[in-house]
């Protein structure tokens, strides 16, 4: 069921919360439930509101809330404020989760960033071609390094500190090549 998130939608999520006591509840998405705008409305206080609302709920039932929303089309360098539309969603929220990937690709980041966490970071995460489903791979950072990257990083965790002519030989690269003119740029 779609329900608009105004006063009368917010007392049914209530409702439902109370009546049924779950430990998750998902509104998907967020654009398909948000009210209309007041005209010369606030739009960043509406936000703002509408998500705290929500996360009164949750907090007063113990039960998570999650809200889904569609990326903002223009490239931000911030992820939490990645969301399309105000900053009022992201601030009222405890913690936003931002999962990012290509199109069509089956590997995606997801950012994880708030006032409340205490290990803000990124997970790498694989899509099953099969099923569709998404499973945990572990730490971003770790799948985020180029092949040619981790080489590098392993090459020096077995020697320790060297030069880059060093780490060359190393990793089979002669002298002014292409590979070795791109370690020196990577270094």
């Amino acid at each position: 069921e779609c329900i608009t998130l105004d006063e009368e939608g917010l007392r049914k999520v209530e409702r439902m919360i109370e009546i049924y006591g779950p430990r998750g509840f998902i509104i998907d998405t967020f654009n398909a439930s948000r009210p209309a705008r007041r005209p010369h409305g606030d739009l960043v206080k509406e936000d703002y509101d509408l998500i705290r609302a929500l996360r009164k709920f949750g907090e007063a039932a113990h039960c998570g809330v999650l809200v889904l929303h569609h990326a903002s089309l223009t490239k931000k360098s911030d992820t939490i404020n990645a969301g399309a539309g105000t900053h009022g969603l992201a601030a009222a929220a405890n913690a936003v989760l931002t999962f990012e990937r290509a199109r069509g690709e089956h590997d995606a980041i997801m950012h994880v960033a708030g006032n409340d966490i205490g290990n803000e970071g990124k997970q790498h995460f694989t899509r099953d071609k099969r099923t569709g489903f998404w499973s945990l791979q572990g730490s971003a950072d770790q799948f985020m390094r180029s092949q040619a990257r981790q080489d590098i990083f392993n090459a020096l965790a077995l020697k320790g500190a060297m030069l880059p002519t060093e780490l060359a030989i190393i990793m089979g690269f002669r002298t002014g090549s292409k590979e070795y003119e791109r370690l020196k740029k990577t270094l």
